[in-house]
């Protein structure tokens, strides 16, 4: 009996709520009409009507960035858990970047890539040329890459392990030089 009772006191219950405008966030009692419930935590609707994580905001003056909230003077894009404006900056893995600095990523940098190479992560200025060796940049005019190391040509066209070598004059055996 004391069963039955429960379960009619809880759907009489239920159905009060319902009629009275009030819901249940998390454990707690709330008036949707004035709150709002964001991942189990209640929240003002004063603050807004969106959810953030478990914080209420404005979307209209504020952005969300993975669980953080932001003001859009900030910008209107997400970094992060960072806001930023994407007419003046850019986002290389997490971290904003001044678009001055360029265009491109290379890790966490932002680089031009009409100056620069990015290799493996590193950026490197052209000058240096225009290919990648590990996280070097060279010139394959002048240089060969062998295993990560860069080596002039002037050793040689081929590689035997690390070492450039002259296949004309010399043999490689079992990564070295004979």
């Amino acid at each position: 009996m004391n069963l039955y009772l429960a379960f009619v006191s809880f759907l009489f219950l239920s159905v009060a709520d319902s009629v009275l405008g009030r819901g249940i966030c998390g454990t707690r009692q709330y008036n949707p009409a004035f709150e709002i419930c964001c991942n189990g935590v209640v929240n003002s609707r004063s603050r807004g009507n969106q959810c953030c994580g478990t914080t209420s905001y404005s979307s209209g003056f504020n952005i969300c960035c993975n669980g953080v909230v932001n003001s859009l003077y900030r910008g209107n894009r997400c970094c992060g858990t960072t806001a930023y404006s994407s007419g003046f900056n850019i986002c290389c893995n997490g971290v904003v970047n001044s678009l001055y600095r360029g265009n491109r990523c290379c890790g966490t940098t932002a680089y031009s890539s009409g100056f620069n190479i990015c290799c493996n992560g590193v950026v490197n200025s052209l000058y240096k040329g225009d290919t990648c060796c590990g996280t070097t940049a060279y010139s394959s005019g002048f240089n060969i890459c062998c295993n990560g190391v860069v080596n002039s040509l002037y050793r040689g066209n081929r590689c035997c392990g690390t070492t450039a070598y002259n296949s004309g004059f010399n043999q490689c055996c079992n990564g070295v030089v004979c």
